[in-house]
Formats: structure tokens, sequence, C-alpha cells
């Protein structure tokens, strides 16, 4: 078998060279493409041939019908979800540790990675106000941050003997992810209770209380409450020392899920915002959404990092070798995963590049688009913010006075599906107390005051478009 290095490979200087514009010049591909039937029908047919092709050949194909017929979600109007744009630093540290391949996992085989994931957990950590008792692990995703603090919370709440009665506490804003996890840890839907939320879509910690007490005084065993830094409908915040406060009483276990909003912590100018993590058990964060990191970059902080190893420590006999004291990890005893990649390195590297000064303007600058969103669709006749500018994430919809309510669900739906069919800009809707409004997400740090009053002005043609359509 040939070697796949440059002697072998003499276009892998170029190659890199090329793909350093992909990332720096952002708009000069579309804002979205779909694959053609007959690119689909090219690569379908490709097949395994047996004698190989010239890697040359390979790379025309991911940069031809690959990997352009996706959403670019690097493009400074792609406004329709909140993973940002990555940082050239991210990119260029995620090839080069591809090129090392380190395993992870212990620290016998990757104490180097290791050393970069315990410094940048205790960056983190520190960040958000959680004790020097506090620790770590970098995972493949929210998600899976998520169903690792619960079961977390599971081995340190209850014993195995009280598992089928293991009751857990979110609301209706939770992000899919908390329920999907609970059941793969064996909590049912059944066993899950919908707290109540205010106007602003945040959990009411006295309904929190009154539902705790209700399954206590019925036998169950209330073990976790999940509440969130950061929805994703709105960018609302709960309010975490309240909910801490009714967790602690009872014994329960607060888990934050802080995908996107815990990234405020590094703010100038809205740090304060975060204060109330330093009160969480277990805090779920993902810097591929607003650390400006590629795919996937996610980790899990827990307020005693026992907590992890209780629930996930290997004692296998082939592994006594790579057995560590507590400045040695080994990850595969922090989380679920054995083989692991060195994830933290990106990011750890991304905040070596910008230093605290410059992370703090690139989040500062997100946060200051939504409210000059806001500002402007506050001017405009017939517009309407429906949740105030949080975290970045706005939303607002057309409603002329006099259309009925069930129209301009329709009407906001159609703006949104003709600016995103024009290539202009990527504005999704969601739903919002019953009503479909539009959702602008304004996390990537390379889209200016113009990307976002343009938008808007081609939302409003969109609209005036829409109604005389009738």
């Amino acid at each position: 078998m040939s070697d796949t290095g440059p002697g072998d490979h003499p276009d892998v200087a170029r190659l890199i060279a090329q793909l350093g514009e992909v990332p720096a010049f952002p708009e000069r591909r579309p804002i979205h493409r779909e694959i053609s039937e007959e690119e689909r029908n090219y690569l379908e047919g490709l097949g395994f041939s047996d004698s190989g092709r010239p890697l040359q050949d390979i790379v025309e194909d991911l940069t031809g019908p690959v990997l352009p017929n996706s959403m670019n979600m690097a493009h400074p109007r792609s406004f329709g979800f909140i993973p940002s744009a990555p940082l050239a630093a991210a990119w260029l540290i995620d090839a080069i540790v591809s090129a090392y391949n380190p395993f992870s996992g212990s620290w016998l085989q990757g104490s180097g990675p290791a050393t970069i994931e315990l410094a940048t957990i205790d960056i983190l950590r520190r960040q958000v106000g959680l004790p020097e008792t506090a620790g770590g692990v970098f995972l493949s995703g929210g998600s899976i941050a998520n169903m690792t603090a619960l079961t977390a919370a599971r081995t340190s709440r209850l014993g195995e003997d009280e598992w089928p009665d293991a009751i857990a506490y979110v609301t209706a804003e939770a992000h899919s992810s908390v329920r999907k996890g609970l059941r793969f840890i064996g909590v049912p839907d059944a066993n899950v209770r919908t707290v109540a939320a205010d106007g602003e879509g945040r959990m009411v910690p006295g309904s929190l209380k009154e539902a705790i007490e209700e399954d206590l005084g019925e036998g169950r065993r209330p073990f976790a409450v999940t509440a969130t830094f950061g929805t994703t409908n709105t960018g609302a915040i709960d309010p975490i020392a309240e909910i801490a406060a009714v967790a602690s009483r009872y014994g329960v276990w607060l888990h934050v899920d802080g995908a996107y909003g815990a990234t405020i912590a590094f703010s100038a100018h809205h740090r304060d915002l975060a204060r109330d993590l330093q009160f969480a058990d277990s805090l779920s964060w993902d810097p591929h959404k607003w650390l400006f990191q590629t795919y996937v970059s996610s980790c899990l902080l827990v307020r005693d990092r026992r907590s992890l190893l209780d629930s996930f420590g290997t004692q296998a006999d082939y592994l006594r070798d790579a057995e560590a004291d507590p400045r040695k990890p080994n990850y595969w005893d922090y989380g679920p995963e054995m083989t692991r990649p060195a994830r933290a390195v990106r990011l750890w590297a991304t905040l070596q590049v910008l230093g605290r000064r410059d992370l703090a303007a690139a989040i500062d600058h997100c946060v200051r688009l939504a409210e000059v969103a806001a500002d402007r669709l506050g001017g405009m006749p017939d517009w309407r913010v429906t949740s105030s500018p949080q975290l970045g994430i706005l939303t607002f919809r057309y409603a002329p006075e006099g259309c009925p309510d069930d129209a301009l669900d329709a009407v906001n739906a159609a703006i949104s599906r003709a600016v995103f069919e024009s290539g202009f800009a990527v504005v999704l809707t969601t739903r919002l107390n019953g009503r479909t409004v539009l959702r602008l997400c304004t996390s990537n740090p390379n889209t200016t005051r113009e990307h976002v009053l343009e938008t808007i002005e081609r939302l409003d043609a969109a609209a005036k478009g829409a109604i005389s359509r009738g």
C-alpha cells in the first residue's frame, strides 16, 4: 500500500493553499446549495474501484459536487442557526491534529492532548465561577454532553433500586436532546415533568418546587432538573440562582444546558448574565456554537469531577497499564467514549490566538447586531418584535393591523421562504406563543451592521410582495 504523504501527492501544498480561501471568502460561495440529480447520480455511480483513483480527482469531487452542496454557515447573512463561522485557528489546528491522529482516551497514549484538555477545562470552569473541585470532559456534541450530565446526576442522587421511580424536570423550552438523553439512561417520558414557564419562556421556580413536593409526596425520587441558559427559540435565560435554591433544598441535581449561551461568560459587557452559572452541578457547553469552532466541539463541566468518575470509571484488566492519578487523567473514565479524538486542542489554540480582549469584542459585536436589528424593526410600521434581543437572538413578526393571525402565520412563512430562495439570506421561522415568527441569530463575528440592515430591507420587501399577492 503506497504512502499518502506529500511525496506521493505533490499537489498537497497547493490544495492546502486553496483550502484557505474557503473560510476566508465566505460570500464567494452561495449561501445554500442543494445537490442536483445529476451530481447525485455521478457520486452514487462511482462505487469502489479495484485500482483506486488519484487524490486530485477525489479533491475535485469533494470541492465540486460534495461539500459546496450544503448551507454556508460562514456566510455573514446566514442567520437561521446558532452555530457560527469557525476561525482560521480552529480549522487549521483541526487539520494538524488530524495529521497527528492522537488517541486521547488515556494519559499513556496521549499525555499532551490530555494536558491541553485539562488546561482548557480549567479555563472554562474559572470563567463561569465553578470551584477547584470541578472537572469536565470534551464530548461529541451537546446531546451527548446533556446525556452524560444526566447520567452523572442519576449516579450521584439515586441508588440503582430507585431508578424506576426517578423523576426529572424540564420546561417546554428545553432542548429536545434533554428528553432524548433521559430516555437513553432509562427515564421514560412519563417520569419527566414539564415545569411551567413565564411569558419569556423562563422556568418558574415556584412551579418547580410544587412539582418536586408533589412527587415526593407520592413516593417518587426527584433527581435532576435541567435549566436552560439561552433557549434555542429566543435566547431566554432561566433564573439559575432561584432554581438552584429549590434544587439544593430537595437534593436535586441542577444541570444547566448552556450549549451556546454559556459563551456570554467571555463577554466584556454582558458577562454578568453568567454570574449564576457557578451554582450548577453540571453545565453543557458547545464551543462550535459561539466560540467559533469547527464541528464538533462540545464539553461538559461538573462541580465535582468525581461524579464523572463514579459514573464512567473503567476497571477492565487490559487497561491496568493505563491507570492514572488525578493529575494524569484517563478521559475514558470521564465520559461514555473509550476512543476519543483530541477535541480540546483546537479550542485551546483559538483562545491562545485570540486572547481575552479580541474574544470579548467578537461576542459583544454579535450581541449588538441583534440589538441593531431590534432597533430597526421597532421603527418600521407593520413589524413587531416578539421577544427582546437576548444573547444574539431576536424574534419578530410581520403583523400589519387588520390581518388575521392565521393569515399572518402563512405570510411570515412566505417571507422566510422568499428570502431564502432568493439566495440573499437565511432567516427561518419558529413558533412563539402559538404563532409563526421570524428568528434572527447573529452569532457570526464577520457579520456587519450593514448585513443585518440589508437583510431586514429584503424581508420587508418580501412581506409587501406576499401581501400584494394576497
